[in-house]
């Protein structure tokens, strides 16, 4: 028996249609002279064109040749694009737009193929994680009668044969970020193939800080600003924080944004007060490795003005304590009572403090 598998692979997991047809020669065809208009291909018997769902395999199994036997075969491939038309109320799939053509050249041998005569693999491949520019190791069993003819190993690489990888172990060396992804060993003999799990490697990417933040000395009421310059090879992320407390971007105040290629991050804070003094620093990481900024320091110098001039006390309400408090500072001399923001502490900032409590807001 002489199986052949075809696969759905299209990267959008769509349904699709193969037209198979079969043209025996009597010579050796190599696929290399092969073209979807060749007479070879469009003479061949048409067979009914098949539904081929993502990921489902189609299996096709032919009686073979008598032992000692030779022929020559030439398949094709019509592959075509599902179209949904309307029958009744319903919508229904049907063959749509061709979207190209495969072909295979095949010489066969007579052998009498059983089952057990089909390769196994018995140790899958498992997923890996490895340093970028280290290396990474596959390897798989397979359980081969050698009654079913030659075996042949090949590693794929996201379904792309990897040139030279022919033998049940394989190595990636060095591991590069195109590494990344899925591999499958196919092992065939002259009865058929069989194809491993796919397994993962993900590229462990080193960070780094290229440009540390700097401290600052800042007036009241001045916008802060500190940036840290990533170097890495993909984008990682940022959290930054003040006295080794995250901060949770909250807008207008703070505000965090990214360099156009994502290898830098700008730590905002609007209108700082004596409150927002203190440490900051910034993680930079991604899923494998982290590092943290040096610590810098922000001074802030000058007057907490009164972000509401009515609620001088700062206690969310308009009262009374309000009036208490701001005839306290303002006997004091101290700056938060200039109300006006002129520079003096005199009767304007009386009058201009209890225009703002005597309209009840901010």
């Amino acid at each position: 028996m002489i199986r052949e598998t075809v696969t759905n692979v299209d990267p959008l997991g769509r349904l699709i249609w193969v037209d198979r047809r079969i043209r025996v020669v009597q010579r050796q065809v190599a696929l290399e002279e092969l073209m979807p208009n060749d007479p070879l291909i469009t003479g061949a018997a048409p067979l009914d064109v098949e539904e081929l769902l993502f990921g489902v395999p189609l299996i096709t199994e032919e009686p073979a040749p008598s032992p000692g036997d030779t022929e020559s075969m030439v398949v094709s491939y019509g592959v075509f694009a599902n179209l949904p038309v309307l029958v009744g109320d319903s919508w229904e799939d049907a063959v749509g737009p061709m979207i190209g053509t495969v072909l295979t050249a095949q010489i066969f041998h007579g052998t009498n193929c059983t089952q057990e005569l089909m390769p196994v693999v018995t140790d899958q491949p498992q997923n890996t994680t490895a340093p970028y520019d280290g290396r990474a190791d596959f390897s798989i069993t397979a359980d081969v009668s050698p009654d079913g003819g030659e075996v042949i190993y090949q590693w794929q690489h996201e379904g792309v044969d990897i040139e030279g990888e022919d033998q049940p172990a394989m190595h990636v060396d060095p591991v590069l970020l195109s590494s990344a992804g899925a591999y499958v060993c196919v092992v065939t003999n002259d009865c058929g193939f069989v194809s491993s799990h796919a397994a993962t490697l993900a590229v462990e990417v080193p960070v780094a800080i290229d440009t540390q933040p700097e401290s600052l000395t800042l007036n009241s009421g001045s916008t802060a600003k500190f940036k840290v310059e990533a170097d890495t090879m993909l984008s990682p992320n940022y959290t930054w924080s003040h006295n080794g407390v995250p901060i949770t971007p909250e807008y207008p105040h703070y505000a965090v944004s990214s360099g156009s290629n994502g290898m830098s991050s700008v730590l905002i804070i609007r209108d700082v007060t004596s409150s927002d003094a203190g440490t900051y620093s910034v993680e930079v990481y991604n899923d494998f490795a982290s590092v943290t900024s040096d610590l810098v320091t922000l001074t802030v110098t000058g007057c907490d003005f009164r972000t509401c001039a009515a609620d001088f006390n700062q206690d969310g309400g308009v009262d009374g304590s309000d009036v208490e408090a701001f005839f306290r500072s303002w006997e004091m001399g101290n700056c938060e009572a200039d109300a006006n923001r002129d520079g003096g502490i005199d009767g304007a900032d009386v009058e201009t403090f209890f225009t703002a409590w005597q309209a009840g807001g901010c």
